[in-house]
């Protein structure tokens, strides 16, 4: 069910026509009465999600908040996009009804880094199912509501999923990594190596091909290890396995300003100005999804501009004008 349908079914017909009547008014009648509708609906039920199942979800074309299990950890992806870098990340997520993957763009992906591994049970949302995968909205979230299963240190024969608070980080150390693709000499990459404490019992830590990670890594902070390998006592992350902590960041800055033109969309944020030069990319970015055709994309995005005032700047929004 569509957010106008869902509006019809709030307000009843006659309330719904009439609404629609005064919208309609408000522009003069200068648009089709199917605008003024979805105009009327982006209004009041806005970006409003429901709570369903993931099978329910893959049958309506409308946002919904999920529940479920992460299955699988993706490989995160950067590309480029309108010029600008952005980064995809995906998870398999399963409920009582079906399975689905999830993708995650920009700043909702950086929290699957910081804070979910397989077998969580998180909250994600407002999320679309478009072209066999849910998409997560621009402002939506995903969140571990219950930490899965996790095993003990001092089950030292034991495989799978820590976690801990680093005693000690003794740094990264260069090693040869095989064959190059080309057949020429062994690659030269790095291994960093720290100590962890799960209460039950310690155990060094050894993540291969790192890139040099432990000027992050801090004694007392807490991290997961998703998929360890046991090896001579030892905790190994490889190439299937993830370590997830939270990274230090800045503070995202506020955004106090945003201007609607016929062409572009500026925001002021952190004495700052980022330019959309696309209205209909700007207003997938502000979370209303694609705008029908008969729509005026900068009648959306005026909707929509105050519940953005105040809001952090998402991650990777940043274009100067």
């Amino acid at each position: 069910m569509g957010i106008v349908e869902q509006l019809r079914s709030k307000l009843g017909e006659a309330e719904f026509e009439q609404k629609t009547n005064e919208k309609l008014g408000e522009f003069h009648h200068l648009i089709r009465k199917e605008s003024a509708q979805y105009l009327l609906a982006l209004e009041i039920i806005g970006a409003k999600a429901q709570a369903l199942s993931i099978a329910e979800a893959m049958q309506k074309n409308s946002q919904a908040m999920l529940h479920a299990r992460v299955e699988r950890v993706f490989e995160p992806r950067v590309f480029e996009r309108g010029g600008e870098k952005s980064r995809a990340q995906r998870i398999l997520l399963r409920d009582q009804s079906a399975g689905a993957t999830l993708a995650c763009f920009d700043a909702p992906s950086y929290a699957i880094e910081r804070e979910v591994i397989c077998s969580d049970l998180v909250e994600v949302g407002p999320a679309v199912f478009r072209k066999d995968e849910f998409h997560l909205m621009p402002q939506g979230h995903i969140k571990r509501v219950e930490k899965g299963e996790r095993a003990k240190i001092s089950d030292s024969a034991l495989s799978g999923n820590f976690e801990g608070e680093i005693t000690a980080v003794y740094g990264d150390f260069p090693y040869k990594g095989g064959q190059t693709r080309l057949g020429g000499g062994a690659a030269q990459l790095l291994m960093s190596a720290f100590e962890i404490n799960d209460k039950s019992a310690s155990a060094r830590v050894v993540k291969w091909d790192s890139g040099g990670i432990s000027k992050l890594l801090k004694k007392g902070m807490r991290v997961e290890i998703e998929n360890g390998i046991r090896k001579n006592g030892e905790i190994h992350i490889g190439k299937w396995s993830r370590l997830v902590f939270e990274r230090q960041h800045e503070e995202r800055p506020k955004i106090g300003k945003i201007e609607i033109f016929e062409k572009n969309a500026v925001i002021e944020a952190g004495g700052k100005k980022i330019v959309f030069d696309d209205l209909r990319l700007a207003a997938i970015k502000f979370g209303i999804g694609q705008v029908p055709d008969a729509i005026s994309p900068k009648t959306a995005l005026e909707l929509k501009k105050e519940y953005w005032i105040g809001k952090s700047l998402p991650e990777n929004w940043e274009r100067r004008a």
